[in-house]
């Protein structure tokens, strides 16, 4: 039996990198979409989605992840992660798919593998 290790991943930029040990795991990998928080010209912004490159099935609504600025709640996102891509970037649309460019923002990620 394996052991399991579950991390905290924060990051504020559009592209990204996950750590080594996540990639060369030999377990399952999963991401965990914990929360994201953004601000638009100064102000909390809210029904601005957030999308994210590692989303590998069911991509719907162009790899859409979840609203910014919503309140923690148990419904997290969970994500198996099957590639080998070390790097990922995220984006920010409206509900029309317009990109919203944000000024700038925090996303919490668990990752277990």
């Amino acid at each position: 039996m394996t052991n399991v290790t579950k991390t905290y991943m924060w990051v504020n930029q559009l592209e990204n990198v996950f750590p080594p040990e996540f990639m060369s795991s030999t377990n399952k990998r999963y991401i965990v979409v914990e929360q994201c928080k953004a601000l638009f010209k100064d102000t909390l912004i809210g029904d601005v989605l957030m999308h994210a490159s590692f989303i590998e099935r069911d991509a719907y609504l162009d790899h859409a992840c979840c609203f910014v600025n919503e309140q923690p709640n148990k419904d997290t996102a969970k994500y198996e992660y099957l590639g080998y891509r070390k790097d990922f970037k995220v984006w920010f649309t409206d509900m029309k798919m317009n990109a919203v460019e944000v000024d700038c923002f925090c996303l919490r990620l668990l990752l277990i593998y």
